[in-house]
């Protein structure tokens, strides 16, 4: 076209950079005494919001978090939404303009201040990514920042996680990334709390001899705590470590095994004497129920998944 201009390319494609740069916006807290902060919402539950404040003037950047009852509303920006409860589990995808490495370190930070769950979730987010080359880098900081690999550190903080709040111990959120390190560390766990001796026999001495404990000691409710614990690293296991998706003879064995922790807790807690102190004495839903397969990605888990497995029968040699 006569008298048109010509545009480099190179001016048009910054052009469009700082476009989209400038487009993207984060979120905004306006809190009830009229101030507002603009970062991102990190997490929110019943009762906060977790929010990562933009660096402003000689303020760094920080994490705040916010009652829900000092705030008049949240306005979104282009971040992506956290679930609005206090379930760490998450949608399956992340923006793909996300910056991870800072989501890692904002994941170190809340964990290191005790913020835990919000801190998992934030690691859950990670180990859905599909970019392997991006995992592999977040692995990497992982292992020089906390001397653990990434898949390790997030299964024992959801480890910490679950057995660190009241009530029935759950793992919820669990990714493919960490299962197979979740796996081991629960099996470690397990095993040295079936060690565990009172009365002269172990924990899983106790599960088969069960008709001999006849009275209640004050060792009891110890007894109790350690067969619970058990029992639920047991159901865990059963359902997350891909080891177990297919050999049928040891999962029933350990589904034996868990079934027999569960009657271990509920004989002794309901022996003579026993304290049933409420800090001392779990429900039935705190240890579980007879433990029964689930479905996973519509197929039972009996005989599914990973063909390769390694772990040895119950009642052998682990």
């Amino acid at each position: 076209m006569a008298g048109a201009r010509v545009i480099p390319l190179w001016t048009a494609v910054a052009s469009l950079a700082l476009y989209l740069a400038s487009s993207a916006r984060g979120d905004i807290l306006h809190l009830r005494d009229g101030s507002k902060f603009s970062g991102r919402l990190i997490a929110e539950t019943r009762e906060d919001y977790l929010f990562r404040l933009d660096a402003a003037g000689d303020r760094p950047a920080e994490i705040r978090k916010f009652p829900r009852d000092a705030v008049e509303r949240l306005e979104r920006g282009d971040t992506v939404e956290p679930k609005a409860d206090d379930s760490d589990q998450q949608p399956d995808d992340v923006p793909p303009q996300a910056d991870y490495d800072q989501w890692l370190r904002e994941a170190f930070e809340l964990i290191d201040r005790g913020e835990m769950r919000p801190g998992v979730r934030v690691l859950s987010q990670l180990a859905r990514l599909k970019d392997r080359a991006t995992l592999a880098r977040l692995d990497a900081a992982c292992r020089a920042g906390k001397q653990q690999p990434l898949a390790e550190f997030l299964a024992a903080k959801r480890i910490e996680l679950a057995t660190s709040e009241p009530g029935a111990i759950k793992f919820t959120g669990v990714t493919e990334y960490e299962s197979a390190a979740l796996g081991r560390l629960l099996e470690a766990r397990e095993n040295d709390l079936l060690t565990h001796a009172f009365e002269g026999r172990t924990i899983r001495q106790w599960t088969v001899k069960q008709n001999e404990m006849t009275k209640a000691t004050s060792d009891s409710p110890a007894l109790v705590r350690d067969a619970r614990l058990a029992a639920a690293f047991l159901a865990a296991r059963l359902k997350y470590d891909p080891r177990l998706r297919t050999d049928r003879e040891i999962r029933a064995a350990l589904v034996t095994l868990h079934d027999e922790l569960a009657r271990l807790v509920a004989r002794v807690a309901a022996l003579p004497g026993y304290n049933t102190d409420a800090a001392n004495h779990p429900s039935a839903a705190d240890y579980g129920p007879p433990y029964k397969p689930e479905p996973r990605d519509g197929r039972e888990l009996y005989g599914t998944g990973d063909a390769s497995s390694t772990t040895q029968p119950a009642r052998g040699a682990r």
